[in-house]
């Protein structure tokens, strides 16, 4: 009749990923094998021929009883066809009697899988370094993202003179184990044993039950002893940090001095350098001063590797330049002090944890205030003064310690924060001479004592209910403040009131002479037209008083001692003597 194929299936379950051979028994009894053709189909749909049909049939060797060939039994058959493939799951195969003259019977089939588990993937080798204690690297990777199908127990190193020919593997120097599971810790390792001055080429590789992934990129370096150690600035060999701290000084040298000079050489001791301070249980460089050093250089990048850094002190010179990004990697960093230069540029992150003090004014910065101050919350001054800053105040509220905060003298926008927004527990807010528009806000929340907000365009009436009972010195001269001056007696602790060179008028209120602390008040140039006579009981504490510049009707007079007991006025030029 017509040719038949049957199909019989195995589904395979093993821990095989990459097949190297498959090997299939097959069980049959057929008169004629040569009738047979035999395909075996993989999880993959890839197809190997097992056995191809052909036909030997013809009348004269049927005569002898030789037209076909038998086979009764079970036969195994062989293919490399599936080399690569994943071999779980169903297998198929496919049996044609392709001349169905003479038939037979199947009688099952088996499948032998060869192969191996997956391999790791490829690590990544993030960095090959000198480790400039002596001559050695320090090689340093990231596991691959596949780890194959077991966890990855080791990683294998290798490295090369670059000069040598890589493609001889015998040239490699192979270290295995240079981690393993079992040790844990950093995927990293100190390659020793090297020759001072030649270029090594680096590899690694991670391992499982399944052997070696993959050998990664290759990184280079050149180990080479330190001129620190050589020179004897660190007489210490083993101490590797001081060493790093000393070569990025050495780095960043000419840089900060620029036209200036200093004497750091890798021929004195590190503990005889100007500015320099060498301390700690480590022996690190822990404070550097060069406050009025004539430095007119820029600020080196390499001064972010000095991670033992507590204070750094340069203010008062004529440093360019923006501040470099690397500072914000100073994680012991407490103390940062840049004022009095010429730096320019965005400031940059600097959330260190560890930062108390910042120090940037007296400089050329420009930017925004930066909002990463916010999460700041050890930090106790900061000082922005006299720079170039623009945009609104940022949130502020996280900074919990803070006491003194210096942001006048910028281009600040918008209106001045409510108390939900600025540092709580400051005593000092400086926020004058800046671009500030807009009514007093909310500050309540607040427990400062000094609060400036003078030469801005702050606009509306002087909400007393509105600030801080804690008050002791209010600065609000040089708005367009307009309205009655307030009754200022909820705020007893006032002693600096200055409410000059604003648009207030109607009569100075008696009530201020019921703050027993006020020694400095100025009123001048606003449009003031009457004095109540209560203002006399301010007689015994005022220092300062200064009236002029203010429309006063005719006949208004200075009551009480105030013409003569108040040492620094100008009563004259605002027309005024003693009441009879």
């Amino acid at each position: 009749g017509s040719a038949t194929t049957t199909t019989h299936t195995l589904t395979v379950e093993s821990d095989i990923w990459f097949t190297e051979f498959v090997e299939v028994t097959v069980a049959f009894e057929h008169d004629s094998f040569r009738d047979l053709e035999i395909l075996l189909e993989s999880p993959s749909g890839a197809v190997s021929k097992l056995s191809v049909p052909y036909d030997t049939y013809d009348g004269l060797n049927a005569f002898f009883g030789e037209g076909f060939v038998p086979l009764h039994g079970s036969f195994q058959f062989g293919s490399a066809r599936h080399l690569g493939e994943d071999p779980n799951g169903e297998w198929k195969l496919h049996v044609t009697d392709k001349i169905p003259a003479a038939s037979g019977a199947f009688g099952g089939f088996a499948i032998t899988v060869y192969g191996h588990a997956r391999a790791p993937g490829v690590a990544t080798l993030d960095s090959v370094e000198v480790n400039i204690g002596g001559e050695s690297l320090d090689a340093g990777w990231t596991a691959p993202g596949e780890a194959g199908d077991s966890a990855i127990t080791s990683y294998d190193l290798r490295y090369i003179p670059t000069d040598e020919d890589e493609t001889d593997l015998a040239s490699w120097t192979v270290l295995e184990g240079v981690w393993t599971a079992d040790a844990g810790g950093e995927l990293e390792y100190k390659v020793t044993g090297l020759t001072d001055g030649t270029q090594y080429d680096v590899q690694v590789r991670a391992v499982n039950s399944a052997g070696g992934g993959v050998w990664s990129e290759t990184g280079s370096a050149t180990p080479m002893s330190s001129r620190c150690v050589t020179g004897g600035a660190v007489t210490d060999r083993a101490n590797t940090g001081l060493i790093h701290d000393c070569e990025a000084l050495l780095e960043g040298r000419d840089t900060l001095a620029g036209i200036g000079s200093l004497d750091w050489s890798s021929d004195a001791p590190m503990t005889e350098w100007l500015g320099v301070t060498v301390d700690g249980d480590s022996m690190r460089v822990t404070r550097l001063d060069l406050r009025d050093g004539n430095l007119s250089g820029r600020l080196p990048a390499a001064l972010g590797r000095l991670i033992s850094l507590e204070s750094l002190l340069l203010n008062r010179n004529e440093l360019t330049g923006s501040i470099p990004a690397s500072l914000g990697d100073l994680s012991s960093l407490v103390v940062l002090n840049l004022h009095t230069n010429m730096l320019t540029g965005d400031i940059p992150n600097l959330g260190m944890l560890s930062l108390e003090k910042l120090y940037l004014s007296n400089n050329r910065l420009t930017g925004n205030v930066p909002a990463w101050l916010n999460g700041m919350t050890g930090m106790t001054d900061l000082w922005l003064r006299n720079n170039r800053l623009t945009g609104p105040i940022p949130d502020l509220s996280g900074m919990i310690s803070l006491e003194e905060a210096k942001l006048q003298e910028n281009m600040l926008e918008g209106g001045v924060p409510d108390g939900t927004m600025l540092p709580p527990n400051a005593r000092t807010l400086l926020l004058q001479q800046n671009q500030l528009g807009g009514p007093i806000p909310d500050l309540t929340d607040l427990n400062v004592r000094t609060l400036w907000l003078h030469s801005n365009g702050l606009t509306g009436e002087i909400p007393v209910a509105n600030l801080p009972s804690s008050l002791t010195s209010l600065e609000l001269r040089n708005n367009r403040l307009t309205g009655e001056i307030p009754d200022f007696t909820s705020l007893e602790n006032l002693v600096y009131l200055r409410l000059h060179e604003n648009r207030l008028s109607g009569t100075i209120p008696g009530t201020l002479g019921d703050l027993e602390r006020l020694s400095k008040l100025r009123l001048d140039g606003n449009q003031l037209t009457r004095i109540d006579a209560g203002l006399s009981d301010a007689a015994d504490t005022l220092v300062d008083l200064f009236l002029d510049g203010n429309p006063f009707e005719a006949g208004t007079c200075l009551p009480g001692d105030l013409a003569t007991s108040v040492a620094n006025n100008d009563f004259a030029a605002a027309g005024l003597s003693a009441c009879p």
